[in-house]
């Protein structure tokens, strides 16, 4: 079993559990956007995509760990990024980044729901934000040890 206690989250990974039942666990818990009751973030994107990556690393595939980030914007000579908006929270929380996981050409990201969706339909949907950019150089599973589970 793996226990995501360093980021005290309330999610574990069940040795037996399927990628099917752990992204549909996972959409449910993200209700309350990625919060625990007390306000404070319960959820890391980065621990579920890597939760991820390792099921589908188990399965064979070749997942890729990929960073949506916010287009940039030059205002008064002072370069920034947007923050993201999800959509699902209507605007009420806003990410400077977010971790996602991807194969195949599907992006499995338990935030937008419980199913994968094609990168394109994935960056259209996901964010209120016209533009994202995704960024995969900053992690690969060529180059991060991913915990055997």
């Amino acid at each position: 079993m793996l226990d995501h206690k360093q980021n005290k989250s309330s999610y574990i990974v069940e040795a037996q559990e399927t990628l099917e039942v752990y992204l549909q666990r996972t959409y449910g818990e993200l209700e309350n956007n990625y919060r625990a009751q007390d306000v404070r973030f319960a959820q890391s994107c980065t621990a579920i995509a890597l939760d991820i990556s390792g099921m589908l690393l188990q399965a064979g595939d070749s997942p890729t760990i990929g960073v949506i980030k916010g287009k940039v914007v030059d205002e008064r000579g002072c370069s920034q990024r947007e923050p993201l908006q999800p959509r699902r929270y209507d605007g009420a929380v806003e990410f400077g980044a977010h971790v996602i996981c991807l194969s195949d050409g599907l992006v499995y990201d338990p935030m937008v729901g419980p199913s994968p969706l094609p990168i394109k339909e994935y960056l259209m949907s996901a964010f209120l934000n016209k533009e994202v950019e995704l960024d995969l150089s900053y992690f690969s599973t060529e180059t991060i040890k991913l915990p055997k589970l």
